[in-house]
C-alpha cells in the first residue's frame, strides 16, 4: 500500500492523515476537499463553514477556495508553519501559523471527502536522496539507529499506515519513521500513532534536522528517540 497516495473516501481519518503527512514530507502539493470549519485569527478575525478545497504547497503556503467565488477565501503565504494532524474527535485538522505578523489559520474537516497529491516538479526529486533510498541505507546499516537494532521489514503495513522500518531492540518492537526534510510536530504525531499499535515498543524519528517544539514533544512528552541522518550521507555511501 502506498501511504503517500491520494486519500479515498473509504480511508479512516488516521489513514488519511498519514497519507497527507507522507505526501507533504515527499514535497508534494496536497489538495484537500471536504466539509470543514475555517477559523482565522490575525490582522482580522473570520469564521466560515461549508464545503471547501484547501491547497497546501511544499513552501508552507495555504490557499482555501469555495465554489461561490473565484477568489481565495483565506490564505497564508510562503514560509508559514503548516501542519496536518488529527484531533480528539478524529477530525483532520490543518493549521497554518505565522509569527510576523501573528496569524493563525485553522481548518477542521468534519468530513474529508478526498485529498489529491502530486509532485510539483520532478527535476530535483533525487538531488538529496529519496526516502526509499534512506530506508534501504538504514536497513543495510542498522547501527545508525542503535547498536542493538535488528531490522525485520521495510514498509510494514499496519492499520494506521505504513511503518518505514520495523524491527527489534533487545526483544522489544522498534519503530523507525524516516523524513528526508526537517521533522515537524506532525511527524511526531505520525510516529506516535504507529507506536500505539505495540506494547513496550521503542520509537525513532530519523531526519536531517528537527524543530525545537517537535523535539520537545518527541523526547520529553513521548520518550521517543531522535536520530540525525542527512540524505547526503546516503548518497555518499
Amino acid at each position: 500500500m502506498d501511504y503517500k497516495s491520494d486519500v479515498k473516501p473509504t480511508d479512516s481519518p488516521r489513514e488519511a492523515v498519514n497519507k497527507i503527512i507522507n505526501a507533504r514530507r515527499s514535497g508534494d502539493v496536497v489538495i484537500l476537499v471536504g466539509d470543514c470549519t475555517i477559523n482565522y485569527d490575525g490582522r482580522a478575525w473570520s469564521y466560515a463553514e461549508g464545503r471547501h478545497s484547501v491547497i497546501i504547497n511544499p513552501s508552507g503556503s495555504v490557499v482555501i477556495h469555495h465554489s461561490s467565488s473565484v477568489k481565495a477565501k483565506n490564505w497564508q503565504p510562503k514560509g508559514a508553519e503548516t501542519t496536518v494532524d488529527i484531533n480528539e474527535d478524529d477530525e483532520v485538522v490543518v493549521q497554518s501559523v505565522r509569527t510576523n505578523p501573528e496569524e493563525d489559520l485553522t481548518v477542521r474537516f468534519t468530513n474529508l471527502i478526498k485529498s489529491v497529491h502530486y509532485e510539483p516538479d520532478a527535476d530535483d526529486i533525487n538531488l538529496k536522496g529519496s526516502e526509499k533510498e534512506i530506508h534501504k541505507y538504514i536497513y543495510d546499516n542498522p547501527s545508525v539507529i542503535d547498536d542493538q537494532f535488528v531490522p525485520e521489514k521495510m514498509e510494514k503495513d499496519v492499520k494506521t499506515g505504513d511503518i518505514d522500518i520495523f524491527g527489534h531492540i533487545n526483544g522489544k518492537p522498534a519503530v523507525v519513521e524516516v523524513k528526508r526534510k526537517k521533522a515537524q510536530q506532525e511527524d511526531v504525531g505520525q510516529l506516535r500513532r504507529y507506536m500505539d499499535m505495540f506494547e513496550d515498543a521503542v520509537g525513532f524519528l530519523v531526519a536531517p534536522s528537527i524543530t525545537q517544539p517537535a523535539e520537545d514533544v518527541l523526547i520529553d512528552e513521548y520518550g521517543f528517540n531522535y536520530v540525525q541522518l542527512s540524505p547526503s550521507v546516503v548518497l555518499e555511501d
